[in-house]
């Protein structure tokens, strides 16, 4: 039976898209929907929060709490959303994730300022009008007789 159930989310998981998360949100389909925030990804999951927020689902609370540790920032400030909107407000832990995704983002910022750039030629070196007489001088002399330099 385990065997059945997990092929059988494989297969589900397989035609999962967001136009049919969407029109589920619509419909008020919320097991869809609940297994749309398990399995979707990170934008089915946002529509999948959204849906359950606009219907007003109390047995979605505990996917929501989870949602709110997910690993990508939108899903976690939806779910913050949505509990909020249930009712189910938490400050200091909504307060400690949004430090948490704001610290994150700093480092980020940080890490790619500081990481190593691609030389990049000066823009004077490109248009010298040295390297534009040389190439002149080249153009003048026929190829087949010697050096070019």
């Amino acid at each position: 039976m385990k065997l059945i159930s997990s092929k059988w989310a494989h297969f589900r998981t397989c035609w999962l898209s967001f136009k049919k998360v969407e029109r589920w949100a619509r419909k008020g389909a919320i097991s869809n929907l609940h297994f749309a925030l398990i399995h979707g990804d990170y934008k089915q999951r946002c529509t999948a929060i959204a849906g359950l927020q606009k219907h007003q689902d109390q047995s979605s609370i505990p996917l929501l709490n989870d949602a709110v540790e997910d690993s990508v920032s939108l899903v976690s400030f939806a779910a913050m959303e949505a509990l909020v909107s249930l009712g189910q407000d938490q400050p200091k832990r909504f307060q400690a994730k949004k430090n948490c995704w704001a610290t994150k983002k700093q480092r980020e910022r940080a890490f790619f300022e500081h990481a190593e750039q691609p030389r990049r030629r000066n823009k004077k070196e490109r248009s010298s009008k040295e390297g534009y007489n040389q190439i002149k001088q080249m153009t003048k002399k026929p190829m087949n007789t010697g050096k070019w330099f």
